[in-house]
């Protein structure tokens, strides 16, 4: 089993699977974030059953699912509210990003891995050098770029194939629970609504704890629904039925913390140079619609640690794993885009897809398919993980 250190650049979900995946194989491993403390900050994300097995193989699945809310379906609102559909999900829980980094993160710490704050990689060669920000430099064995969107050392290596900004995006707003007072707030806990009215598009859940996810979503050309603070009355006028909700964020949202991200797709020529891998939005950044960013990101750094540990040399590893994983995350990537255009579909034609896609176990399956694919690197017969129970 092949061994040695990896520096990794970036404290996320990409960045910490491939830190404690590696560990746990016998590397020792450096992650570098460039904030002063892992980004615990904003919202909710959706772990589904990939993302589930690969929290397993981490040995922290328990821990994720007793702080989570186990989600069991999706329902999607049309045009004044009309259902639209109602589509089960198989082992999916919705957990607040600082509950799953903090578990992360210890989990990290108690391999020994070294976490270093307002650290950042500035760039890095393909033989393995790293220079930092602060003028210090490291050599390692294998390089993580797990840096987000604006890559500095993907940028250096000129890898982008194409990149480009969608013309939707979304603010996310993690907060209380309004509890009653709204459509949205009668919903079980158990259920992931979807509402829609022209572009403009209302996601939320319930979190444990006493919160409540909200994504606000609209074309980056819509003034005001991508404004802050929250355009309370545009978007109510927009959504009648959800008015008091609206009226609850734009009171109790810390709007100074919060903005409107355009959604970009991310493409590479190659994932990997020399002894530097990419991982997450760095190599395939792709629109939120599926609820898979982050569960790619992760099953792509555990498949990452088995397969350079496995290898007989890294170039084989890094070979293998990129020929490997990439296929999958680019039909997610290709399935989020075409979920996007659907932003800017006429509200009937809309509905015609939620109603094929009820129909349709062929769409089902095409949209959950990174869902429901085991994790390179999860092993079931080492599992904790109860899959009967979870799914």
């Amino acid at each position: 089993m092949m061994k040695g250190h990896a520096e990794i650049a970036g404290g996320g979900f990409g960045g910490l699977t491939a830190a404690i995946a590696l560990a746990t194989r016998g590397w020792t491993v450096r992650v570098h974030e460039r904030h002063e403390s892992l980004r615990t900050e904003g919202f909710a994300i959706s772990v589904h059953l990939n993302g589930l097995r690969v929290l397993d193989a981490l040995g922290i699945s328990s821990e994720v699912i007793a702080c989570s809310t186990r989600v069991l379906e999706q329902r999607r609102y049309g045009y004044q509210g009309v259902a639209a559909g109602i589509f089960p999900l198989k082992a999916t829980y919705r957990v607040p990003r600082q509950s799953l980094i903090s578990i992360m993160e210890a989990r990290a710490r108690s391999l020994g891995i070294d976490i270093q704050y307002g650290s950042q990689v500035l760039s890095a060669s393909p033989d393995g050098q790293c220079q930092f920000a602060k003028g210090a430099r490291a050599q390692a064995d294998l390089v993580v770029a797990a840096d987000g969107y604006n890559s500095a050392i993907r940028d250096g290596l000129r890898l982008i194939k194409e990149r480009r900004q969608l013309p939707d995006g979304a603010m996310r707003i993690l907060g209380p629970d309004p509890i009653a007072g709204s459509n949205a707030a009668s919903l079980p806990s158990s259920a992931s609504s979807e509402y829609w009215s022209g572009s403009r598009r209302v996601l939320c859940g319930r979190c444990n704890g006493g919160l409540l996810y909200t994504a606000l979503t609209c074309l980056t050309s819509d003034v005001e629904g991508r404004s802050t603070p929250l355009e309370v009355d545009s978007w109510s006028s927009a959504f009648p039925y959800l008015g008091s909700l609206f009226s609850h964020l734009g009171q109790t949202a810390d709007w100074s913390r919060i903005r409107f991200v355009p959604f970009e797709v991310i493409r590479l020529h190659a994932w990997h140079a020399g002894k530097i891998a990419l991982v997450g939005d760095a190599a395939h950044a792709m629109p939120p619609n599926l609820g898979q960013g982050g569960g790619i990101a992760m099953m792509n750094a555990l498949a990452l640690a088995k397969h350079v540990s496995e290898a007989r040399d890294l170039e084989q590893g890094l070979t293998v794993w990129e020929r490997a994983e990439r296929p999958l995350t680019e039909h997610t990537q290709n399935w989020a885009l075409a979920y996007s255009a659907v932003t800017r579909w006429p509200p009937t034609l809309r509905s015609g897809l939620f109603k094929a896609i009820q129909k349709s176990s062929w769409l089902r399956a095409s949209f959950q398919r990174a869902a429901n694919t085991p994790p390179a690197g999860w092993n079931p017969e080492h599992s904790l993980l109860d899959i009967g129970r979870a799914s």
